[in-house]
């Protein structure tokens, strides 16, 4: 059933809830306030095109290729009285992970509204699931009149792949949404993950604040989580980048990214798939084992005996980006690091993170975990937007050999 309750950001609530004391209430209003003044010049920019959806939705996806999170996206527009829709797609695929990006705009005409609604949120990514289901049964080829188009190939793609492993939804909208308003992520009948994803525009100001460096993160190992990262600095042979191998805790990493959660992997091309894939379900059974399933047996699937001491033995590691690393006195550790990007590693991260936080996890067993990490620090301020995005990309590719040849004689 939709919610019909509609949260106004911009009105002031008739009573203020006790539990908001005065230093809450005025980041609140402060937050607000910045994602106003962002939105107004978006908005400004925006109504000088002919067309002011569309110039959004490149811009937005412009926005999340930038992060990381999608790479080629093809525009494509599809209405049906049915509730059926779409704006744009991308696919990327693997041997290990099969992924469709499905794309649907909301753009509000900032004379008519400043907000969008829960159900307004719900009934667009109704539009995508209907879009999703009628292109896995074909029904919606009757609708499409030209077979070589770019609608007409997503709905072949998902209507013709033997696997698809998960499903991205992206709802788009210049206007800002609910900050309470969370959609679980669903495991279709046939396996398939279900993510929903919104951008609106405090997200797309959040994005923009990275990509310019304003409001950075920056994780204090010393005086936080009393411990310093054992490191060792590459030769200084780049005019972009300085790099540092280092360990960090597993425990550590974990308060780390339940602390900051996405932000520090906005920049990371995969989000966590539980413990579906093959990797992930390897990072479970070495920290706490697997007692197999009758099930996972037949299919030759065998009880694992918990190695936390072997992960970092077992485990490639992550790679990160940042802005600045503060180091101790000797020079052998690192204490801070300042705008911290997982740009690779992050279902790494996100499931020691799950695991730690099962209900049942033996923790002191887990003090044994450490994880390596590659950090390379952009030298250069004005490139981060360049070098960043190109890092992530490259530490994500799907063809390591075409990669090593780009950045070899890339002209």
């Amino acid at each position: 059933m939709e919610n019909d309750f509609t949260f106004d950001d911009f009105k002031e609530p008739e009573q203020t809830p006790q539990y908001i004391n005065d230093a809450i209430s005025e980041v609140l209003e402060k937050e607000l306030t910045a994602v106003e003044k962002f939105k107004q010049d978006f908005d400004e920019q925006l109504m000088l095109s002919d067309d002011p959806k569309s110039q959004f939705t490149d811009i937005a996806i412009e926005y999340i290729q930038g992060a990381g999170d999608v790479n080629q996206v093809n525009r494509c527009e599809y209405y049906s009285k049915s509730g059926v829709a779409i704006d744009a797609w991308g696919f990327n695929g693997d041997d290990e992970l099969v992924t469709i990006d499905l794309f649907l705009t909301n753009y509000i005409d900032p004379n008519e509204g400043t907000k969008m609604s829960t159900a307004e949120l719900d009934r667009y990514f109704n539009r995508l699931q209907r879009f999703y289901e009628h292109a896995q049964t074909g029904q919606i080829f009757s609708k499409i009149e030209e077979s070589k188009s770019d609608l007409y190939q997503i709905a072949q793609i998902i209507n013709e792949s033997g696997k698809i492993d998960r499903i991205r939804m992206f709802v788009l909208t210049n206007a800002i949404v609910p900050s309470e308003y969370e959609k679980d992520n669903i495991e279709l009948e046939n396996g398939t993950m279900c993510e929903f994803s919104v951008w609106d525009a405090k997200r797309i100001m959040r994005q923009d604040d990275i990509i310019s460096g304003k409001n950075p993160i920056i994780v204090d190992f010393e005086g936080d989580y009393n411990c310093t990262l054992p490191c060792v600095k590459m030769p200084d042979v780049s005019e972009n980048v300085a790099c540092y191998l280092c360990i960090i805790p597993g425990i550590v990493l974990s308060q780390v990214y339940h602390k900051y959660h996405q932000q520090i992997l906005e920049m990371n091309v995969r989000t966590f798939l539980q413990f579906k894939g093959t990797s992930n379900k390897g990072i479970r059974d070495t920290l706490i084992g697997h007692k197999a399933t009758a099930a996972e047996k037949r299919k030759g699937v065998f009880d694992a005996e918990a190695e936390p001491d072997m992960f970092f033995a077992y485990n490639n590691g992550i790679s990160a980006t940042a802005t600045e690393v503060k180091l101790n006195e000797s020079g052998t550790a690192i204490t801070k690091i300042k705008t911290l990007q997982i740009v690779n590693g992050g279902q790494t991260t996100a499931a020691i993170d799950s695991v730690i936080r099962m209900p049942d996890t033996d923790k002191t067993k887990l003090s044994q975990v450490f994880v390596a990490m590659k950090i390379s620090v952009i030298k250069d301020k004005d490139k981060e937007s360049v070098i960043v995005p190109r890092i992530s990309r490259y530490a994500n590719t799907q063809s390591a050999v075409k990669c090593l040849r780009d950045i070899l004689f890339q002209p």
